[in-house]
C-alpha cells in the first residue's frame, strides 16, 4: 500500500549516498526524490551519490532532483532501471533539470518493450560533469552485477511473502 518511495529532503541531508537500494511499486519517487528549498542548500552544492540501485515499475520518473533544488551535483553510476506495468513515462527514467550537475556511468534504462538502452536521461539536459564528484568510496559494481545481487540481498530476512513476491516480479 505504500505508494511512494523516499523524500529526502532539507539540509542536513545535502550530502547522501544511496547503494544497493531496491524500489520497485511505487506511484511515484520510485528511488527516490530530492527536495529542499534552495535557500537551504550548502554553499559548497549538495551532492549525492546515487549507485548500484535497482528501480523498477514507478509510474512517474524513477529518480528526480525536484526542479526548486539549486546547486546540486550527483555521480549517478552503476543502477538498473526497469520499467514495469504502471511505469507510464517517456524517455529515461532521471528527472534532473538544467541546474543538476550529473556524473553518469554505467546505467541501464530497461523499457516496457524489453529493449536496453544506456540514455537515462531521456532527452532532459542537466550539465554534465566530466568527472565524478568526490564522495567516500563505496564497492562498485556494473549495473548488471548490481541487478543480481540487489535482488539476492535486499529485503527482510527471511524473506517473507512480500520480499519473495517484490523480487520475483522484478525478474
Amino acid at each position: 500500500g505504500q505508494a511512494y518511495g523516499a523524500l529526502i529532503a532539507y539540509v542536513p541531508t545535502a550530502y547522501i549516498t544511496l547503494h544497493h537500494n531496491l524500489w520497485a511499486n511505487h506511484v511515484g519517487r520510485g528511488g527516490g526524490s530530492m527536495h529542499w528549498q534552495p535557500t537551504d542548500i550548502a554553499t559548497d552544492r549538495g551532492m549525492i551519490d546515487y549507485r548500484n540501485s535497482v528501480v523498477y515499475n514507478s509510474a512517474t520518473t524513477y529518480f528526480k532532483v525536484d526542479p526548486d533544488v539549486k546547486g546540486v551535483d550527483l555521480n549517478v553510476v552503476g543502477n538498473y532501471f526497469k520499467a514495469g506495468p504502471a511505469t507510464t513515462i517517456k524517455g529515461g527514467p532521471l528527472g534532473l533539470d538544467r541546474d543538476a550537475g550529473v556524473y553518469e556511468k554505467d546505467n541501464i534504462w530497461e523499457g516496457k518493450d524489453g529493449q536496453k538502452t544506456s540514455d537515462v536521461l531521456g532527452g532532459r539536459s542537466p550539465r554534465i560533469l566530466s568527472s565524478p564528484i568526490d564522495v567516500p568510496e563505496i564497492t562498485t559494481e556494473s549495473s548488471l552485477n548490481a541487478f543480481e545481487s540487489v535482488l539476492n540481498k535486499a529485503g527482510a530476512w527471511p524473506r517473507d511473502a512480500m520480499n519473495k513476491r517484490t523480487v520475483q516480479e522484478v525478474r
